[in-house]
């Protein structure tokens, strides 16, 4: 098998590409909020499957003992079968978790409160 020099190179250069993109962005939700947010909504498995868009969005952070805390804050609507078309579907969100470490944010409550009344 004759391997070029140019094609192995170009794979090692790519990879090492994504794997300090993907370095750049886990660090930046350790001190960028938007990333935070983004990284939270991406990655717990409510925000993906149940919350569909969000307003009024606020993120506090707070670090006590070397911990790092965020809690998050938000009017939502979430996702609802057809067949509960016309249920109210705005929740005012409130979640708290912790930046475990720079490649990794948890949720670790979550709170839902319906905003409207039948």
């Amino acid at each position: 098998m004759h391997m070029r020099p140019f094609g192995l190179c170009a794979v090692v250069l790519f990879a090492a590409s994504r794997t300090l993109g993907a370095q750049t962005d886990s660090a930046s939700f350790m001190v960028n909020d938007s990333a935070l947010v983004r990284h939270i909504r991406t990655t717990d498995p409510v925000f993906k499957n149940v919350i569909e868009s969000c307003s009024e969005q606020k993120l506090t952070r707070r670090v006590a003992s070397g911990r790092h805390s965020f809690v998050y804050e938000a009017n939502c609507r979430i996702r609802k079968a057809p067949s509960e078309a016309s249920d109210c579907s705005r929740y005012a969100i409130v979640a708290s978790g912790t930046v475990d470490d720079a490649a990794w944010a948890t949720v670790r409550s979550l709170r839902l409160e319906l905003q409207c009344s039948a």
